[in-house]
This record gives C-alpha cells, structure tokens and sequence, in this order.
C-alpha cells in the first residue's frame, strides 16, 4: 500500500471511529455526487442523529481523491459544529457554518498531511462559499 493510500485510510478511519461514537455512520457512495432527503444534489452532507436514529455522513466518492477528501473534511467540519454545540451551527445565517466548515477541512487536510494541495483547497473554498453565498436560502 502507498503512503498516500495509508495517509488516507487513517484519515477515514479516524473519522469513522470519532463518527461511530457519536452514533454517526460514515457512508461513501459511487458517483459524482449523492442526494439529500429533500432530494439535493451534493458532493456530501452530513445529517445528525435524532433520537435512537443514527447521523449519516454521506460522500460522493466518484471524483478524483482530493475532492472527496475535502467533502469529508467539510462534512466532519459540521460533525465538530455539532458536537461542540457551536454557536456557527445553529445560527440561522448558515453561511458563517459554512465558512468555518471550510476552515476545518483545510486545517484537517493540513493535519493529516493529506494528498490536498493547499493552493487548489483554497481556491476551491473561495468558490464554494461565493456560490453558497449567491444560491443559500436566506434566513
């Protein structure tokens, strides 16, 4: 197995073993992209636990390993949100969820020393969030 493929693996099984103790499957999918309950599409999505239901993250790992790996840091960001009962996660202008959502996925990349360039995470990021910002439904 390559370094790169072991950096990897240890990412995802760090974030399914911090997942499965907070009642949260790790989910990966084939394609380009997944749906949501309502039905959007999306490159991941992260849906809490309720009750004696389990959370689900859920990635589209149809696309190169830098992309989903940044969904997974993006969708782990709200994991952290939600756990640490973050003001961010509950405000209703979501987009400042978001941004720090970002923030967490370039800081784990970087942590991990994952196969991500820096340079393309943050142009992606720009982008992701100029868009979130133009399409997000206003509170």
């Amino acid at each position: 197995m390559s370094k790169k493929q072991q950096k990897i693996d240890f990412f995802v099984n760090y974030v399914r073993k911090y997942c499965k103790k907070a009642n949260i499957r790790l989910e990966f999918r084939k394609g380009a992209w997944v749906y949501t309950d309502e039905r959007h599409k999306a490159d991941g999505f992260f849906q809490e636990p309720e009750k004696s239901i389990h959370g689900r993250i859920v990635i589209a790992k149809g696309v190169p390993d830098k992309e989903w790996l940044t969904t997974l840091g993006h969708e782990f960001g709200h994991v952290l949100q939600w756990m640490e009962d973050s003001p961010l996660y509950h405000d209703k202008n979501d987009y400042h969820a978001e941004r720090d959502a970002e923030r967490r996925s370039r800081k784990l990349m970087k942590d991990f020393n994952l196969p991500v360039p820096n340079i393309w995470h943050r142009k992606q990021s720009r982008n992701y969030l100029t868009w979130y910002k133009r399409h997000r439904r206003k509170p």
